[in-house]
């Protein structure tokens, strides 16, 4: 299992990526952390062919007053298709 952390640049918020792909299906769980210990899902992400957008740097995430907008590769066949989703975030 790998996890990643993006961090917003201007305040305290982040999420938490939890990459649990089997085999060839590339699955991620995204969360937000919450009263320490404490972490809520937001979100899932699928990809195709066990794609790690997140280790192979081929995402863009976008800080904004109501969440991250994230967009990634899904496909590393495809490397030209980001797929969008947008995770409301708690301030």
């Amino acid at each position: 299992m790998t996890a990643y952390t993006l961090h917003a640049p201007t305040d305290g918020r982040s999420v938490l990526i939890v990459n649990r792909t089997v085999l060839i299906a590339g699955g991620f769980t995204i969360y937000e952390p919450r009263n320490w210990p404490t972490y809520v899902k937001v979100a899932s992400l699928t990809t195709n062919n066990a794609h790690d957008p997140f280790r192979a740097g081929t995402y863009r995430a976008v800080w904004t007053d109501e969440g991250l907008d994230l967009e990634f590769v899904g496909d590393y066949m495809k490397p030209d298709r980001y797929e969008h989703t947008f995770i409301e975030l708690r301030r």
